[in-house]
């Protein structure tokens, strides 16, 4: 009897806190914030029923609470960088690896609030972009525009990579079947098979990213030739069905299950159903732009980083849309790079507001 009666006073008291006028709700909230019971503001705000939100006072309070809540930030220099331009991530367990347009690279461990900063990217007229950040066994790979290095994690011991194919314009790295593929933006798509490089002709000279898929699959994104996915044991190529697809300058893609997630310049974001062959098409109207830089995934939902339009996410199972950007907090419209960690945290990487960590909890505030 004292459970029952325990569970309907908990019934009644979310019932009535869910009936509260939402400017006290909001307010309530923003109490809770101020004496650090952010556990107890978070269970409130999750109370509100978005559809209730007038436009004005209420709806630029939810979005700031929302941003106070569930994101926390870092700036260049709160990462010991130059600059905070970011354009590459990696998580790795605890640790976040952040690369910058200016070289600098650093690594954040989340639990402790630290950073140990490898390259604080100063100023200098070398091209020295951080286009990748990888991980393979227990070695971290940096590619930058025109060098490649390798960290050992295990005794902490950096190496320059000196027997590559080209020396400048490198894109992003890639380990398969003991194989290093190395894209390039001008020079084309090389592998390395034991001490030697070779090229490989088929997607062309303008390598954009590659990532990858199931069954020691290769995904290959270019600037002028759409998306390649390549199997190298059978020395396959498959291309998409769709023609706008095949001529796309592809930013960023992912795998997830038969799905290949992808952003563009200048068509917005697709995704490439690989068992149906279907191909769905992402615009202004889902994106609010264009130009997609980065995308992720995250239990159903697809994330896609724009350039001008901030973070928007996309949720498989209800076909609805959620946009995060400048009114809940962000530092900056244009996100560059994404990441999700094990925690279900999504890392952004944004163009001159530096580092944004987003809780999926945030997800289930809708």
């Amino acid at each position: 009897m004292r459970t029952e009666s325990a569970a309907h006073i908990r019934e009644a008291n979310a019932s009535a806190e869910a009936s509260m006028p939402l400017d006290y709700l909001l307010t309530e909230i923003d109490a809770l914030w101020k004496t650090d019971k952010r556990k107890e503001a978070k269970q409130l705000f999750g109370k509100i029923d978005k559809e209730r939100i007038s436009p004005g006072w209420e709806r630029s309070q939810w979005a700031y609470m929302r941003g106070l809540l569930f994101t926390e930030k870092w700036s260049g220099s709160e990462l010991g960088l130059a600059g905070g331009n970011v354009s590459a991530l990696l998580t790795d367990n605890d640790d976040v690896w952040i690369g910058t347009w200016t070289g600098g690279i650093t690594r954040l461990s989340d639990p402790l609030q630290t950073y140990t900063p490898w390259d604080a990217g100063l100023p200098t007229l070398a091209i020295r972009t951080v286009n990748r950040i990888r991980k393979h066994k227990a070695s971290i790979w940096v590619v930058r525009y025109g060098v490649l290095e390798r960290y050992d994690i295990e005794s902490g011991i950096w190496e320059l990579i000196k027997d590559l194919p080209v020396n400048e314009r490198l894109q992003d790295l890639c380990i398969l079947d003991n194989k290093v593929y190395l894209g390039t933006l001008g020079e084309g798509l090389w592998v390395k098979e034991g001490y030697e490089w070779s090229i490989i002709p088929n997607p062309g000279k303008f390598i954009t990213r590659l990532e990858l898929g199931d069954d020691e699959e290769l995904i290959v994104t270019t600037m002028n030739m759409g998306l390649f996915l390549y199997r190298p044991r059978e020395n396959i190529w498959i291309r998409p069905p769709s023609a706008s697809l095949k001529e796309a300058n592809i930013t960023s893609v992912s795998k997830f299950g038969d799905r290949i997630v992808g952003g563009t310049f200048g068509d917005g974001a697709f995704i490439w159903n690989t068992k149906t062959s279907e191909v769905l098409w992402f615009g202004l109207e889902e994106l609010g732009d264009l130009w997609v830089l980065s995308v992720a995934e995250l239990n159903g939902l697809l994330f896609f980083g724009t350039f001008g339009s901030g973070l928007n996410c996309w949720n498989l199972n209800n076909g609805t849309w959620d946009r995060l950007s400048i009114d809940e907090g962000l530092p900056s419209v244009d996100v560059t790079s994404l990441s999700v960690d094990t925690r279900g945290n999504i890392w952004a990487g944004t163009l001159g507001g530096g580092l944004v960590k987003i809780s999926g909890d945030i997800y289930d505030t809708r």
